[in-house]
């Protein structure tokens, strides 16, 4: 089995940056690749336990998480300490070439975890709103939304996910970026991932015949549903006729979309697809773009390159007048600068050592030439796409009806599982590394106190820790009792964090958020048992 590709980037930062690059085309609407992302982090042969890697982020000083695009996942850790560095590479590497699991561990992040990350996303009013123009658009350029919605995850099986796996997450399809002022270092790293595929592939062979046989199984093969090209349901340029047959179809777009989204049914849309590279055009003359038409219409980029290597312009319009309408607005369209520059790497929710690093991968298209770009940004001017938006609210969901499991309460030490990095790193642990509070949650954070530590809204809720000792706080979320409301699905997420010199537990998108304060308190009364 090869090796993954290496790339090595010589800096000057006191912090060694690891990315993996791993390519996991979205297939559908379905999330599989996303799902994919999060299974990495399930356990591995050689890193059984399935909470290491929150271990590592509330405890330790690092950062390691990923992210999935329509055409990539991305991979990440962040550190000063090189023995740390190591043996989190070897971690994060593990998991991805991990190809077994057991149905429970599945079932509970395919329908608690990511679900309820999805149910918290679709909350809002403006993912809402994509999330309706993409259900919509059947175009060949179309979008397939690799995060995946509500009524879609529970569509993914085991087998599906193993065939997946088998398919994409494979060295040869993994790039690795390595950024650091050693290079012994970067060398040292190569090792251990050449180690890593010899005992894994090994292990796999043993372990998971079962596992492949149900994948062998899934009558659609992964290898078979790459993202084909769709039928274009609309002409390039649609006439005068067509235009006003859309003016006859009724709307019902609200200016204003509220959070709950419930009364959103359908409304036109319109879709002009251009190369990522004329991003900085369209983004500098938004305005102007939303002032060509009326104050109930939308104008919004979506900036997530598809598998063309297109972003997407839409105008969601009301129906009235679409015909002068689309007339003015492509005028307007036509008439703007072109400015055309390659646009780096950006996702504000990573860190900026990991955007340099996807970014020195270049996975995205190289712009076009000078003589080319006035004539290419005619040609998408002229090139609409017409479509309809269903919204989630009209989709055919399956929702779940109750929480995936009971609450586990700790009972006994022996009932403990421990954690390799809290054991090997504990000279590391402080609670200095301990994250900022997620902003969703500062405003109940605000509003708990001495008296009254517990606060919970929208399923959503924190636990002021003003007596819990700092040590004995760090040593309960090494424990795998801690996690288990988010192991078992029943929340998206659960943590330790720091807001304004204070500590708190918290939870989001938590199925029985009412509930969590009983079981702080139980966690609390069994505080002893993690007491060295």
């Amino acid at each position: 089995m090869k090796m993954p590709s290496t790339q090595y980037i010589q800096t000057d930062n006191p912090e060694h940056c690891a990315v993996f690059a791993v390519k996991t085309p979205a297939v559908d609407h379905s999330g599989l690749s996303h799902l994919a992302e999060h299974m990495c982090f399930r356990g591995s042969n050689q890193y059984p336990a399935d909470f290491e890697l929150f271990v590592l982020n509330s405890t330790l000083p690092i950062s390691i998480n990923a992210t999935t695009y329509s055409d990539y996942t991305f991979f990440y850790v962040v550190t000063a300490h090189n023995a740390l560095f190591i043996s989190a590479i070897d971690y994060l590497y593990r998991g991805l070439l991990q190809q077994c699991y057991g149905e429970d561990v599945f079932t509970s992040e395919r329908d608690g975890v990511v679900y309820n990350e999805l149910a918290m996303l679709e909350a809002n009013s403006d993912y809402a709103l994509n999330a309706a123009v993409r259900l919509g658009d059947d175009h060949k350029h179309a979008y397939a939304h690799a995060g995946g919605f509500t009524h879609t995850i529970s569509q993914i099986s085991l087998a599906d996910l193993v065939s997946y796996k088998r398919q994409w997450y494979t060295p040869e399809n993994i790039s690795v970026v390595i950024s650091s002022s050693d290079s012994e270092l970067y060398e040292q790293s190569k090792q251990y991932l050449l180690s890593a595929i010899q005992q894994e592939n090994a292990a796999t062979n043993s372990k998971c015949k079962a596992a492949y046989k149900l994948a062998d199984r899934v009558t659609d093969d992964v290898t078979d549903t790459i993202p084909k090209a769709k039928s274009d349901k609309a002409p390039e340029r649609l006439t005068e006729n067509q235009y006003t047959d859309l003016d006859n179809k009724p709307s019902n777009l609200e200016s204003n979309v509220d959070d709950s989204q419930s009364e959103l049914t359908e409304y036109q849309v319109f879709t002009w697809w251009f190369p990522h590279t004329f991003l900085a055009s369209l983004q500098a003359n938004i305005n102007k773009l939303q002032r060509a038409v009326s104050a109930d219409d939308r104008v919004i980029i979506d900036d997530e390159v598809n598998q063309n290597g297109d972003i997407a312009l839409r105008l969601i319009a009301q129906h009235h007048a679409l015909y002068k309408k689309l007339k003015h607005f492509t005028r307007v369209l036509n008439s703007l600068p072109v400015r055309v520059k390659k646009t780096p790497f950006q996702d504000k929710k990573l860190p900026q050592q990991v955007q340099k690093s996807i970014d020195a991968l270049k996975v995205i298209t190289p712009i076009p030439a000078k003589q080319d770009r006035t004539a290419i940004w005619k040609t998408c001017c002229q090139s609409v796409k017409a479509s309809r938006a269903i919204s989630l609210a009209q989709a055919d969901k399956q929702r779940l009806g109750q929480p995936l499991a009971h609450l586990q309460k700790p009972t006994n030490a022996e009932s403990l599982a421990s954690s390799y990095f809290a054991k090997e790193f504990s000279q590391l642990t402080d609670g200095e590394n301990i994250p900022a509070l997620p902003r969703l949650l500062t405003t109940l954070a605000k509003a708990s106190h001495a008296d009254a530590p517990f606060v919970t809204e929208n399923n959503h809720w924190v636990y002021r820790l003003s007596t819990l000792p700092r040590e004995q706080i760090l040593r309960l979320v090494q424990q795998s009792v801690f996690w288990q409301p988010r192991l078992s699905g029943e929340c998206y997420a659960i943590g330790v964090g720091k807001f304004e010199d204070e500590l708190y537990f918290y939870g989001a998108q938590d199925t029985i958020s009412t509930q969590r304060e009983a079981w702080c308190k139980q966690l609390f009364e069994n505080a002893m048992l993690f007491v060295a």
